[in-house]
């Protein structure tokens, strides 16, 4: 899979969760990158990037885990 085709998965999918907070592993899970390691590289260097994104350590919205998150801004932070 080349990266803009990852980054498109990735971009995508974050976009649909409306503003949930969602680790790296789980977007490896959703969108069938099994690497996470690549999955955190791409995230965290292009989102960091991207105002409509939120990267930062936090409680992942799926499974619960406290480690680096994504969040589209979509919807109104408390």
């Amino acid at each position: 899979m080349t990266r803009a085709t990852l980054l498109e998965r990735i971009d995508g999918w974050l976009r649909e969760q409306n503003g949930k907070c969602v680790c790296d592993e789980c977007i490896a899970r959703a969108t069938g990158d099994f690497i996470s390691r690549s999955v955190a590289r791409v995230a965290s260097r292009t989102f960091a990037r991207d105002r409509e994104f939120s990267r930062f350590h936090g409680k992942c919205d799926l499974c619960g885990g406290y480690r680096m998150i994504n969040a589209y801004r979509g919807r109104r932070w408390m």
